[in-house]
């Protein structure tokens, strides 16, 4: 939901939606002559649906992989971490009451929708990329700090006749995070800012 904000699909209904996710991590890490290292792949599948009309069914797959170099001295390690992937999502709303359907509204800001399109455009498919890095200061146990910074971009689209562009958003986010370590427990504060620049295709 916040991820595509606000080019969402919606319809007057709403609510009762039923979510499902499955999601894999996996990776090795090594440490050799004081240099920790790091590569993981990450998946994410999700589906999303409502049992009536109208009868959303959204997919979801988020794939990731990531690494890291880092430094490590007593009890403290100082990385350097960057990742890449892929964003997929595909909504599709069904009816199958006689009593008819209702209108399908694709978002062009938070309370208004795109009139153009805003009818019995049923299919809607969002396509992006993902990439990040940080730095990290990390101990077995003491203080810790980090900084990240993230980007993503994505096209919406709409699934007419042809792939039709309609909106596409480009989100770039910047955290800190601070806190302290202990053997049994951990205490982090995050803070950041996020900037959303979107464009909107007119015919």
């Amino acid at each position: 939901y916040r991820l595509v904000a606000p080019y969402w699909t919606v319809d007057s209904v709403g609510g009762d939606m039923r979510r499902e996710t499955y999601a894999f991590y996996g990776g090795y890490r090594m440490l050799k002559n004081h240099i920790l290292w790091h590569a993981a792949l990450q998946f994410r599948a999700e589906q999303s649906y409502r049992m009536r009309d109208p009868r959303a069914k959204n997919k979801v797959t988020d794939l990731r992989v990531e690494a890291s170099i880092g430094y490590q001295w007593q009890q403290y390690a100082l990385s350097l971490q960057a990742y890449g992937g892929r964003y997929k999502q595909n909504n599709e709303i069904r009816f199958y009451s006689e009593l008819g359907e209702t209108t399908i509204y694709h978002m062009a800001n938070d309370t208004e929708p795109y009139a153009r399109f805003s009818s019995n455009n049923k299919l809607s498919y969002y396509t992006g990329y993902r990439a990040g890095v940080g730095v990290q200061l990390l101990p077995t146990t003491g203080f810790m700090a980090g900084v990240q910074y993230d980007w993503f971009r994505f096209k919406k689209e709409l699934s007419i006749n042809t792939q039709v562009p309609i909106a596409a958003l480009t989100t770039h986010t910047l955290s800190a995070q601070i806190g302290y370590v202990a053997m049994r427990w951990r205490v982090t504060a995050t803070a950041g800012a996020e900037l959303k620049r979107g464009e909107l295709y007119l015919y």
